[in-house]
């Protein structure tokens, strides 16, 4: 039996059966009851022709499953047995797809390109049939008891070299006719489709001449893209909702979210906002009320969607919606592909939300999304940062995509907070040698987290505000900068960054740490009439009783208002703490108060 439970990563040659029923969805939207007992019937029918050959079913997509095999001949009698079975009644329209390749084993999971192959095979067949690849055949032609027949060679998509396909031809199997197989092939032109599509785009051309440089020419030709005004303003992609019933596809819409945010924001064509930066949990919220929220948070566009199921296919629904009115404004088409294929349907999905920003060379701009499945390890990871099993998980998901840089971002810090400084300067050799592969945000973040490191305050603080400038919602970026040129002596320069900092976007809490770190800055400038002013209204808004006005009371001191300060201290509901203790002590010994001194130091 194939093993893919081992906990390393191990690649083996293997026979691959790819299977699921055909018009699962009509079945399921005409008899729901009927649809799941035939369901549960191909799963039983499976499993135990599975086991019988030796095999191993790896996943269940909903109506469809993946199976590996260490021998081809027990793979190809498996899928017999299988469709001999379901052709019985109750009947079950089953197609099976059969392939040879490398897959990689790690943590129980199997990925590979030979894997997707599988998947395109099946998809060229019909209820009944049993298709197969060239290099599987080579390995049971010999065998008498099966009969096969070549259908041709197809041009797969994602697949360089065209593919012989062959049907299992022995006697009760169904063989596809050439007008049945509308798999998931490449697009070809004929030269009469050639010469269409020159003249098309000659005539495209001319209109784009029109529309660009004689605007409202030909009126609203741009129906596919956002106006003008629509794509200046902010918007925000929230988390895909998983409506597949699979739950271990909970996590790809989070993925959705991080990654058009993440390529929208290379572009610098729009102003979008993570959903971290909102600070805003819309789950369990009703559309209207998240859109309401977004709305007040100065957010003008919503990108949302859903994710389905469908004949043995992920669909990807987005929508654009506008916040005010809670409609939405554009409907982009719907992304369907193989569930084994979720980075290409995520880059397709983000080739057509770019071009509502008529992002023109988008090409540019686009990187290969991550594996979901490093993603996932990636998030394991964030789960757990303070614990030491975090860095298990961060370097798998690397280990899983090495084009994935999130993860070892996130063992710069992690090795900091463990004081594993050693660990840390080998990660940075590292990434030296990887930078060149970096996005302009990722960037940005490394060179911020190594100046930083290396003592190089002013330089780091420059680097966070150009990432600022990137990114104006990312609030921990104006925050490192302050506060690196605060402590670089550039106190001035700390007020200006805070104050650039547009507060709709955050919240109440977070509006009120940088209230407090400008009224700290001011204190240290020495206008302490100012400070006491601004503490004063930041003590107005605050209700936590446990809240020390530390700001309030130095600024008191220095401005030797010892009466005032005693006093508002006496009328605490609750005694100052040993640090703040300390503090005030501090205060009062360098503005030479040394009775008040003497008398909170005796506390």
């Amino acid at each position: 039996m194939v093993n893919s439970s081992t906990s390393r990563q191990d690649r083996k040659l293997v026979a691959i059966l790819f299977a699921d029923i055909q018009g699962y969805t009509a079945m399921m939207q005409s008899d729901e009851s009927n649809a799941m007992s035939r369901l549960k019937r191909y799963q039983e029918v499976l499993n135990e022709c599975v086991s019988n050959n030796q095999g191993e079913v790896i996943k269940n997509y909903g109506d469809g499953s993946l199976c590996l095999f260490s021998s081809v001949l027990d793979a190809l009698n498996c899928a017999k047995s299988v469709q001999e079975s379901l052709t019985l009644e109750p009947k079950v329209p089953l197609r099976i797809g059969l392939h040879l390749g490398d897959v990689t084993h790690s943590q129980g999971d199997v990925y590979g390109n030979d894997i997707n192959i599988a998947s395109r095979i099946e998809s060229l067949g019909v209820a009944g049939s049993v298709l197969m690849s060239g290099e599987f055949l080579n390995k049971v032609k010999n065998q008498s008891e099966f009969k096969f027949q070549s259908l041709g060679r197809f041009h797969f998509k994602n697949v360089e070299e065209k593919i012989e396909v062959i049907a299992l031809a022995n006697d009760g199997f169904t063989i596809p006719a050439k007008s049945e197989m509308a798999g998931k092939l490449r697009r070809t032109s004929s030269p009469l489709r050639k010469n269409l599509a020159l003249i098309l785009s000659l005539v495209l051309l001319f209109l784009a001449y029109w529309y660009i440089i004689k605007p409202g020419v030909l009126g609203n030709i741009g129906a596919d893209t956002l106006t003008k005004a629509e794509r200046e303003k902010r918007v925000t992609i929230s988390v895909f909702e998983n409506s597949t019933g699979m739950d271990d596809l909970d996590n790809f819409g989070a993925l959705i979210s991080d990654w058009l945010t993440s390529m929208l924001r290379e572009t610098g064509e729009a102003n979008v906002i993570s959903q971290e930066n909102l600070q805003l949990n819309l789950a369990g919220i009703g559309s209207q009320s998240s859109d309401q929220l977004l709305a007040d948070r100065g957010v003008g566009l919503h990108i949302t969607g859903k994710i389905h199921f469908l004949d043995g296919q992920l669909v990807l629904m987005p929508k654009i919606i506008d916040t005010r009115t809670g409609e939405a404004i554009h409907t982009p088409s719907n992304i369907k592909g193989s569930p084994l294929n979720k980075e290409d349907l995520l880059e397709d999905l983000t080739q057509n939300i770019l071009g509502y920003w008529k992002v023109r060379d988008k090409k540019r701009y686009l990187q290969k999304p991550p594996r979901y499945e490093a993603y996932q390890e990636y998030l394991k990871g964030n789960e757990i940062f303070y614990e030491q099993s975090a860095e298990a998980h961060f370097k798998k998901a690397y280990n899983l995509d090495t084009t994935f840089f999130s993860p070892l971002f996130r063992l710069i810090p992690f090795y900091w907070n463990f004081r594993r400084f050693d660990a840390q300067d080998s990660l940075y050799r590292f990434l030296d040698l990887k930078k060149s592969n970096f996005t302009r945000w990722e960037t940005l973040i490394y060179q911020f987290m190594k100046t930083r490191d290396e003592g190089q305050r002013f330089e780091a603080a420059q680097f966070a505000i150009e990432a600022a400038e990137m990114d104006p919602s990312h609030y921990l970026s104006f925050n490192r900068a302050a506060k690196l040129f605060y402590r670089n002596n550039y106190p001035q320069r700390a007020i200006e960054v805070l104050k650039s900092i547009d507060t709709i976007l955050l919240s109440k809490e977070e509006v009120r740490q940088i209230k407090q770190m400008i009224c700290h800055v001011t204190i240290l400038e020495h206008d302490y009439e100012k400070a006491i002013e601004m503490s004063q209204e930041i003590l107005a808004t605050r209700k936590l009783v446990s809240y020390e006005p530390e700001n309030y009371v130095d600024a008191l001191i220095y401005a030797r208002q010892f009466d005032k300060m005693h006093a508002y201290i006496q009328n605490l509901e609750r005694s100052p703490t040993a640090p703040w203790l300390y503090r005030i002590c501090n205060a009062l010994k360098v503005v030479g108060e040394d009775s008040l001194l003497q008398f909170y130091a005796e506390d």
